[in-house]
């Protein structure tokens, strides 16, 4: 046979691999894709925790700027609330110092024209966009009084917040008007001269909802004001927040908490600053500032969504790309590690590996039972002599193929070296070797034709069997050697180890299974 039939018929041998050897071992045997797949399986733990806890650690501290970013919300929205005030108090402080010191008014006031003071309040009071004005005397009672609806009488004033009537009003409070604490209000004072004496002007700006959520938008901040009176229960006044969110508050504060700053239900989540506006011994006024989370931390769930994807993406990548670099470059190494690449059956490496694997699985089953086999090719030293190498070589893979059918898929073949073969047969006993040596026997003794010529190739095989034969390795190898050297004197041409056997080798000296 010329070298390149020769090397045509390798190829094409080794291209047959996958049919030659049975590549997933079930059970106990130790297939050699397992190292491949080892090497993938580590690659891909590595991907996943770097990818992870890239992930986490970018998610950790996404959350971290968010918390900070509420808190500097917080500060911000605190401060808008405050300059607010403060802003709108001045404005408000001028316009009413302007009306205390207008001509015409002082001299209605200083003359007691009761017919020109209601229209002239009236008329202030629609000019300033104000709801009430209320002029007290020096004896803090009530001189006059205008609201955006209808004059009052003095009958009608029994409900009037009476701190607006005390001596220690300040000239800028935030109160509410009535009794009944309905609405918050922005009281500015100012002298003002009645006659004689000395009384005093108060302009009453409603702090309703539009103003609050017109800062609350501003500051992109929900507000709240929480009021107490000495002899009443705390109160909500003026909240942009959800309603939930007012009950809440109500509740902690009943319970003297007004320092809430983290509130959750469903899918509501705020955080809080609390500003105490004004204090005194018949009220407190608190101010409430928050910022809902879920509106902080938005930006940050799309990028945590967009980093995930990412990382979905690229941990996908580099599965793909360790599948590929580990077929192209770790299989061909792998194979040729494990698989003689003349027969394609297993080499004596995995043949050991798998056997090994064996005894250590079968040790910890008292029922384990499994069978190895040693085979010798007969005359192969004539079938090279008489007819050259390349009909040995096909003769060596004519009979790998013959045992591997004549075997279950389960089982494994092994070239152990030159023309003697291994075979492992898991879970059987000596009646189901027989049941095996007779299908192997049928197979590998039909004629091989190379070139023309029909070549009877004999094969010798010799059996031991675990755990009878032996309880680990080399004593279970020595005794199939030894059986296999006494199966060549007998004309059925195998023999199960027996205690008789000596330990005979072939006319050469040397045991199958020697190093």
């Amino acid at each position: 046979m010329s070298k390149s039939i020769e090397s045509c018929h390798h190829a094409c041998l080794l291209a047959s691999s996958e049919f030659l050897l049975p590549i997933e071992y079930r059970g106990y045997h130790m297939g050699y894709k397992f190292y491949e797949w080892k090497i993938i399986g580590i690659f891909v733990l590595v991907f996943i925790v770097v990818q992870g806890g890239s992930y986490f650690a970018i998610t950790q501290n996404t959350n971290s700027v968010a918390i900070e970013g509420t808190r500097q919300a917080l500060q911000v929205g605190s401060k808008v609330l405050r300059d607010l005030l403060s802003l709108r108090a001045s404005q408000l402080s001028l316009s009413t110092k302007a009306l205390a010191s207008d001509t015409a008014f002082v001299a209605a006031m200083a003359s007691n024209q009761q017919e020109q003071i209601g229209p002239m309040l009236k008329q202030h009071l629609f000019r300033l966009d104000a709801t009430a004005i209320i002029i007290t005397d020096d004896q803090h009672r009530i001189f006059a009084t205008a609201t955006t609806e209808r004059d009052i009488s003095l009958e009608e004033l029994s409900d009037l917040n009476p701190i607006i009537l005390s001596a220690d009003l300040d000239e800028r409070e935030i109160i509410p008007l009535d009794r009944s604490q309905q609405t918050l209000f922005q009281l500015l004072s100012a002298p003002l001269q009645i006659g004689p004496a000395t009384g005093r002007l108060s302009v009453a700006f409603s702090l309703g909802d539009p103003l609050w959520q017109a800062i609350g938008a501003t500051a992109n901040t929900d507000f709240m004001f929480m009021l107490k009176r000495s002899d009443q229960d705390w109160t909500v006044h003026g909240s942009t927040f959800p309603a939930d969110i007012g009950a809440a508050f109500l509740d902690e504060y009943s319970r003297d908490n007004t320092n809430v700053e983290y509130y959750q239900q469903g899918d509501l989540e705020y955080a809080f600053s609390s500003i105490l506006v004004a204090q005194a011994d018949a009220y407190e006024l608190f101010a409430i500032v928050g910022k809902s989370i879920a509106q902080v931390t938005e930006p940050f769930v799309r990028l945590q969504k967009a980093i995930f994807g990412f990382s979905v993406v690229a941990l996908i990548v580099s599965v793909l790309t360790v599948l590929l670099v580990t077929r192209r470059f770790v299989r061909p190494l792998n194979t040729l590690a494990h698989v003689d690449n003349l027969t394609g059956v297993a080499n004596r490496r995995l043949f050991d590996l798998s056997l090994q694997t064996m005894f250590a699985q079968a040790m910890e089953r008292p029922d384990a039972r499994f069978a190895l086999l040693t085979a010798d090719l007969d005359s192969f030293k004539g079938v090279n002599d008489q007819h050259g190498h390349d009909a040995g070589d096909i003769v060596l893979q004519t009979v790998a193929r013959r045992l591997i059918s004549g075997v279950r898929s389960s089982d494994l073949v092994a070239r152990y070296g030159g023309d003697e073969f291994a075979v492992l047969l898991g879970g059987v006993n000596e009646d189901g070797v027989r049941q095996v040596l007779k299908s192997l026997f049928e197979s590998v003794r039909r004629p091989i034709r190379v070139n023309g010529h029909d070549l009877d190739v004999g094969v010798s095989i010799g059996i031991a069997i675990f755990p009878r034969d032996g309880r680990n390795v080399a004593e279970l190898k020595r005794k199939a050697d030894q059986a296999m050297y006494a199966a060549k004197s007998l004309e059925h041409r195998y023999a199960f180890f027996d205690s008789s056997m000596s330990e005979a080798t072939d006319a050469s000296g040397v045991s199958l299974f020697k190093s």
